[in-house]
Order: structure tokens, then sequence, then C-alpha cells
């Protein structure tokens, strides 16, 4: 009922219900309590507020951009709906927290990570409802960000996390479970067969010139995203951002400084 109904109102709202025959009524009247589940908003709540900004997408979920390449602020968000089946994989990965199984599903539409599942230890467990979390937040990121890198920027962000142990040696050597992550979203890139068939498909059918193969190569969702794993340092030496732990050794890619 409206904020205004007087107890007279709600006396001939009984009374109505009574000779109705109905054989219960509840009767709630807006502004009654600080929160509520029933309300309409007002003039003012319906008018557009300057300082949101929004970010138009088309129908199948892609973003409105400007000629410069910048977001419009004006229209609506829309959440991109899941569709009823995705294709992935689940890949099992030694960590200090015990066994992972990462799964990563992609996206049917341009072949990109939509969602992540990290499982560890038993349900219920601290372990398990933490990475569980991990898991979600990721999968936030991959469905809502508009970043076209977001794969490469997980594994920069994600690779070398470690803690006080660490599991495997060499190449294989995983330092925490977002160490993990990172390594699952470099296998599935370079090894899930659906990504590879999808590119093989797509360069078959295009005439490119060299500068559009060039930018191509350099989308690090078409390419190994192992480059992004690689934590570089500045040289001591020509103090450029290239050096490199690689071997139990510092190597320098631009002056070819090493010490070990």
């Amino acid at each position: 009922a409206p904020n205004s109904y007087s107890v007279e109102d709600t006396k001939q709202l009984y009374d109505l219900a009574y000779s109705l025959g109905c054989k219960g009524i509840t009767i709630y009247r807006d502004g009654s309590r600080s929160e509520q589940v029933l309300s309409l908003p007002t003039e003012s709540e319906q008018a557009v507020d300057p300082s949101v900004t929004t970010v138009p997408l088309t129908a199948d979920g892609g973003v409105v951009a400007n000629v410069e390449g910048r977001l419009q602020t004006s229209g609506k968000y829309f959440k991109k709906k899941r569709p009823d089946v995705l294709y992935g994989a689940t890949y099992r990965k030694d960590t200090p927290l015990g066994k992972a199984f990462i799964t990563i599903n992609d996206d049917p539409a341009d072949h990109v990570a939509t969602e992540m599942f990290v499982n560890i230890g038993k349900a219920g467990s601290d372990v398990y409802a933490a990475n569980e979390a991990l898991g979600r937040a990721i999968t936030l990121y991959l469905r809502d960000s508009n970043n076209p890198n977001k794969e490469a920027e997980l594994v920069k962000h994600f690779s070398g996390i470690g803690g006080s142990n660490s599991v495997g040696f060499g190449s294989r050597r995983i330092l925490s479970v977002p160490d993990a992550i990172a390594k699952s979203l470099i296998e599935h890139s370079e090894t899930f067969p659906m990504r590879q068939t999808a590119f093989d498909e797509w360069a078959s059918g295009q005439e490119l010139a060299a500068e559009d193969l060039e930018i191509r190569s350099q989308n690090p969702n078409h390419q190994a995203l192992r480059a992004y794993s690689i934590a570089k340092d500045w040289c001591p030496e020509c103090h450029q951002h290239t050096l490199i732990h690689t071997g139990g050794c510092y190597e320098c890619e631009a002056c070819g400084y090493s010490k070990c």
C-alpha cells in the first residue's frame, strides 16, 4: 500500500477481504521499514545519473566503441548470458596445498577463457572454500572484462607468486595455487584442440597482408602465453628492463649481461 495509507484505509481493506471470502491477507505499507523488498522507483531515481559510466554492448555482447577506440558512456550494461554448453579442459597440478584440479572453459565466440573452477581439498575445508572463491573471482573478471589481453594479464600477475613451499623442479616447478593457474592457462592456450582448430580455420580462409599477420601474431589470445610468465628486472649493465632469471642465472636479453 502507498505510504499515505491510513488506519481507516487498512480497516476497509480487511473488511473487503472478509467480504470476498479470502482465507488470509497481508498488508505492507511503503516506507514502514528502513529496508524493503517491494518499492516503486521515484521520478528522481528514474533519472539518469550523469556520474555513472555505463558500457553499451551489441546484441552478441560486444562493446560499442567510438572511432577513437574508447568506450562510449551512454547506454546500459548487460551481463553476458552463459551458454548452456561450454567446452574446455581440466588440468591436474600438484601444488604446495595438494592436488589442484583447474577447469578452464572457453567462450565459443572468440575462443578465449570465459570461466574457471579451482578445486583443492575436500568440500567444507578452508582450503576448498578459499580456492573456490578464487575461481569465482577469476570467472567474474573473464566474463565482464573488455580487455582483449585478459588471459595474458592473469598469467603475468599470477606467475611466480610463491610462499614457503614449492612442488616440482625446473619448468614443472609450481610455487603456489596462483602459479598453477598461470601454468594451466599457458598449457590451455598451447594444447587445447578446439583453439588450434579455430585458429587454423580462420587463417586458411584469410588473405592477410604482412602487417596484418604481424598484428595477429602479437595478439596473446592466439599465441603462447609463456612469454608473459617470465618476470623481468632491470639490467645493472644497460639499465633496461630486460633481465630474466633462467637456468639458475640472470641473463639480459638486450646486452647479454649474465650472472650466476
